[in-house]
């Protein structure tokens, strides 16, 4: 989350290429959105649903077209053991790697961000102070403590799935861009 995957998709099908946004596809396939299946159903739920659907999607993608499709999964995708395979073995994923600090920078310029089921629960287990709702520096610091731990827990899935890793932490999104298109046609 926050490391541009829809900013460079939405710029990648203005070239062309056919963009397809992940969670999008899994809220349209379960008919919820995506914090309505995290607190009916769970999480677990959540990422059998969004495996089913990546398969769907690799399934129904003409062969002569996989070069010219971006699919921007979820932050968590590649952490579900069958999804971390069908990305490693079929796909050519690209880690969009981003320093901790400027993620939480980008989740918090990013008021939709905060509404994530996973970034809801960081924020709900900051003490409260009486009926005052926390800082936003309080909101900043917890977040950044909950990136840099996610991060160290998931980027060994995200670099053993990935075919090229980009730093986009100082990098323009049509930066970014450019080093997608050279990294694929390397």
């Amino acid at each position: 989350m926050g490391c541009g995957k829809s900013s460079i998709g939405a710029l990648l099908g203005r070239q062309g290429y056919n963009f397809i946004d992940l969670d999008s596809c899994t809220q349209e396939h379960c008919g919820l959105s995506i914090p309505q299946i995290f607190s009916q159903k769970g999480e677990e739920y959540f990422r059998e649903q969004e495996h089913s659907t990546l398969l769907l999607l690799l399934k129904n993608l003409p062969i002569g077209n996989h070069p010219h499709t971006i699919i921007a999964l979820g932050g968590g995708t590649p952490t579900y053991k069958p999804s971390y395979k069908i990305i490693a073995e079929q796909t050519f994923c690209i880690y969009l790697k981003c320093s901790p600090l400027e993620l939480t920078k980008r989740i918090m310029k990013d008021g939709l961000s905060l509404q994530r089921p996973i970034i809801q629960r960081v924020l709900e287990q900051l003490p409260k102070k009486g009926n005052a709702k926390c800082s936003a520096a309080e909101q900043e610091s917890a977040l950044l403590q909950f990136v840099t731990k996610s991060l160290a827990e998931r980027e060994k899935f995200y670099l053993g799935s990935s075919k090229a890793v980009i730093e986009t932490t100082s990098l323009s999104p049509e930066q970014v861009v450019k080093e997608v298109l050279l990294s694929y046609s390397e």
